[in-house]
C-alpha cells in the first residue's frame, strides 16, 4: 500500500538542515518526530556546476520506518571521482554506505539525539566530535544550554549593546574565555535577528 510505504529522496540547500528561523524548526521537528527521516547527506561542492558552485545536501525521507530505526547522518562531500571542475559524485560508493554505513564519514543517530540537539539536521553536529579533539580541560556544550534561543524574531527594538558575530571569533577558542565588555558596544542591535 502506497499510503504506508515510500521513499522520497530531495536535494535541499546546507541551511535547511541547521536554520533557526520557526517555520524550518518546525519543520525539522514535525519530520523528525514522525518518524520521516531517514538519511541526511552532504554532498559535494559543484554538483551543480556551472549553474552554482554552492554545496548541496540531500535529504532521504521514508514512511513506514520502525521506531527505533536510526537516521543515517553522512558526510560524501569528499565522495568524488575524477579530477574535474565539476564535481561527479561518487554514487556506488553513497548507496553502499546507505545500506551499510561502513565508512568514518557515516554515523548512525537516535531520534533522541536529534531532539536533544534542538532538531538540527546538521551532520557536523553529529560528526563533529567524532572528527575533531579538543585540548584538555576544554568542554563541548550546546549554545541553547548557555544563552536562551529566541527563533527567528525581532529581540532588540531600539537597544543598543554588545554584539558578538560568529564570523568574528577565532577559530582557536581564545575569545571564549573573554568578557562580554571585550566586544564592541554597537546600535547595530535594533536590526539583529536572535
Amino acid at each position: 500500500d502506497s499510503t504506508q510505504q515510500g521513499v522520497l529522496f530531495s536535494y535541499v540547500t546546507p541551511s535547511l538542515l541547521f536554520d533557526g528561523k520557526e517555520d524550518v524548526y518546525k519543520l525539522r521537528r514535525k519530520i523528525t518526530e514522525q518518524n520521516l527521516l531517514d538519511a541526511v547527506i552532504i554532498l559535494p561542492t559543484n554538483m551543480l556546476w556551472p549553474n552554482t558552485g554552492i554545496q548541496v545536501a540531500a535529504i532521504q525521507l521514508k514512511k513506514g520506518r520502525r521506531k527505533d530505526d536510526p537516521i543515517k547522518m553522512i558526510d560524501a562531500s569528499k565522495l568524488t571521482i575524477g579530477n574535474t571542475r565539476v564535481a561527479k559524485l561518487d554514487v556506488g560508493t553513497l548507496v553502499k554506505w546507505l545500506d551499510e554505513m561502513p565508512s568514518d564519514d557515516c554515523k548512525y543517530v537516535s531520534t533522541e539525539e536529534i531532539r536533544n540537539n534542538d532538531y538540527t539536521w546538521s551532520v557536523n553536529n553529529y560528526m563533529g566530535l567524532q572528527k575533531e579533539s579538543f585540548p584538555e580541560g576544554y568542554m563541548v556544550i550546546k549554545a541553547g544550554d548557555v544563552v536562551n534561543i529566541v527563533r527567528g524574531k525581532h529581540f532588540f527594538d531600539d537597544k543598543k549593546g554588545h554584539l558578538v558575530r560568529i564570523s568574528t571569533l577565532s577559530n582557536d577558542g581564545s575569545d571564549c574565555k573573554r568578557s562580554v565588555d571585550f566586544f564592541e558596544e554597537t546600535t547595530e542591535l535594533a536590526n539583529t535577528t536572535k
